[in-house]
């Protein structure tokens, strides 16, 4: 697949990223950009709305090459090639080390108002300009 994005690994030409996936149809993958030292415990396909409630599936992923500057790319292989329209809700566990980056503090001084401190994150995702998200964690 070529990148359109030539800073991500990110597939989000064919799938983006929201609350919820949203794809064309035919995806059979989805790509998020991961950075070192993430660990995945599990992916798994969610099934919210059932009844009675399912359990999740769980789902296979790999890993890419790591580049030195975009991270490692996570493949999540879904299901089935998805029709348009469809919804696939998607889990991933994972840690990061306490070494990483994935979540800064600002100090007070650095921020608008120079009066509290600022924590932000850095997610694996689709992190094109073109393909922002937002997202819960746990």
């Amino acid at each position: 697949m070529a990148l359109t994005d030539p800073t991500s690994f990110a597939n989000h030409q064919q799938i983006r990223l929201t609350a919820v996936v949203e794809g064309k149809a035919g995806a059979e993958e989805l790509v998020l950009d991961t950075s070192s030292g993430l660990a995945i415990h599990r992916v798994e396909l969610l099934q919210p709305g059932t009844a009675p409630p399912a359990p999740p599936s769980p789902l296979s992923h790999h890993w890419g090459e790591p580049h030195k500057a975009l991270g490692r790319p996570l493949h999540i292989p879904l299901p089935s090639p998805q029709p348009l329209g469809s919804r696939v809700c998607l889990g991933v566990r994972f840690t990061t080390p306490s070494s990483s980056s994935a979540l800064q503090w600002l100090e007070p001084s650095q921020t608008a108002g120079g009066q509290h401190p600022y924590l932000f994150s850095h997610w694996l995702a689709q992190d094109s300009p073109g393909a922002k998200m937002t997202y819960t964690a746990k």
